[in-house]
């Protein structure tokens, strides 16, 4: 990446699974998707966010910015930044095993893995859980929020309930690896899976997607975020 006449080095930092994001990182990625964001998007977002790299606005040349990193002002081409940006195509899939907020509002969750949960509250949740499946509806997320963190006191934005989304369904497919005579595997070639026959994508609210130029457009606009 070049400013002017001279080159600057950015050790830049991306998480290399779910497991590794960090509970900001977890956030960020959950508010974006909760916000409507594509994939595509969250992903250059991330980037800029967690590095610290601020857009500043377009040059003269297609498909170029210009960017800053701490008083360094530089060009980088879109297409450059979405190619950097898919060590993060992790986030388009169910994590390999439950990840969760650490809590909310100051209520502590149930093991990640369930460990130690009694059987009948694993029962409940599943029937929360393809409930949501059939019929979509945000509140029977929310009620899923609140048996995982061991509350009727929450009421969960729709992050959190995302956030629920994800960790159940994480949870499930790990069972199902561990116990595949009880469990239907998840097989994210043909979307039969168990987020129920759909892919994850449709599972979650979305939009057009970008060409790589206005992805950092709409990085942009989501400085604030």
């Amino acid at each position: 990446m070049a400013t002017g006449s001279n080159n600057i080095i950015i050790d830049l930092y991306l998480p290399t699974s779910w497991q590794a994001m960090s509970e900001k990182e977890l956030r960020l990625v959950f508010r974006l998707l909760a916000n409507g964001m594509d994939y595509p998007d969250i992903m250059v977002i991330g980037l800029l966010r967690w590095n610290n790299i601020k857009v500043v606005g377009r040059t003269n040349n297609k498909g170029e910015f210009w960017l800053k990193y701490n008083k360094h002002l530089f060009r980088a081409k879109a297409k450059s930044i979405h190619n950097i940006c898919q060590s993060l195509a992790f986030i388009k899939d169910i994590p390999p095993v439950p990840v969760r907020y650490e809590s909310i509002h100051r209520h502590k969750p149930l093991a990640a893995d369930f460990s130690g949960v009694p059987f009948n509250t694993y029962i409940v949740c599943s029937n929360i859980y393809q409930g949501y499946l059939h019929t979509e509806k945000m509140e029977l997320l929310q009620q899923l929020v609140c048996i995982l963190y061991d509350s009727d006191k929450i009421k969960p934005t729709v992050d959190e309930c995302i956030m629920a989304f994800y960790w159940f369904a994480a949870l499930k497919n790990m069972m199902a690896n561990k116990f595949p005579n009880f469990y239907q595997k998840m097989d994210s070639e043909d979307g039969q899976n168990m987020i129920g026959g759909k892919s994850l994508h449709q599972r979650l609210p979305r939009r057009r997607h970008a060409d790589d130029a206005d992805i950092l457009a709409v990085a942009t606009d989501c400085v604030g975020v």
